[in-house]
This record gives structure tokens, sequence and C-alpha cells, in this order.
């Protein structure tokens, strides 16, 4: 679990990502980001109802994405509000293939140092 100045919990920072933020999907998942004026990234993982019924599905969707989100930071430029959307395929691919997607995202939209 990241600290909590290192989430987003608003839902105005949500909406504001949501609309005016880049995007990047593939098959499993979905990034949006938007700088903001801080020193660190906020990350917001959204996986909704309409994917995964139950919540351990819910839950260890978001482990995945969380691991490999702490893999990743220490090379993504600060300063950044990021939000990984969990997508239907999401539930049957193996937890290889989701941290390729999120690597292939962050590469492709520029988030690297």
């Amino acid at each position: 679990m990241f600290a909590r100045f290192f989430r987003l919990t608003k839902e105005k920072d949500f909406d504001k990502i949501f609309n005016e933020g880049k995007k990047k999907y593939t098959k499993t998942i979905g990034i949006l980001y938007l700088p903001n004026n801080l020193k660190n990234n906020r990350y917001g993982i959204i996986v909704s109802k309409k994917i995964a019924k139950k919540a351990t599905t819910r839950n260890k969707i978001k482990r995945i994405i969380r691991s490999s989100l702490k893999k990743q930071e220490i090379f993504l430029k600060n300063g950044n509000d990021i939000i990984i959307l969990a997508k239907p395929q999401s539930i049957d691919a193996k937890n290889d293939e989701i941290e390729e997607n999120i690597d292939f995202c962050i590469k492709n939209i520029g988030l690297l140092k």
C-alpha cells in the first residue's frame, strides 16, 4: 500500500485527470496521467465491479498493479498524478502480462526519467 501522500483520494482529482489528462490503453490496462505541482507522484488504481464481481479478484488485480508500480517508481519522473484502470481482460491475464502492459504504457507516454 502506498502512503497517503502518494495516493489520489479526492473525487475532484480523479475527475480532473479524466477530463484533462493524457491517456494510453493496452489490452489489460489503461493509464491516465496529468502533471501536478508536487514533488512526488500520486497514484490511483481503479478496478470496477463491472470487471470483477468478487472483491478478492478486484483486490488481487490491485495488488499486481501496486507491485508493478513499486518496481517502476524509481524510474518515473516526479510530479504527476497517475491513474491505472483495469480492463476486463486483466482478470484472465497473468501477473507478468499485466506488468508488461504497465511498463509498455509508462514507456510510451514518456513518464520515464
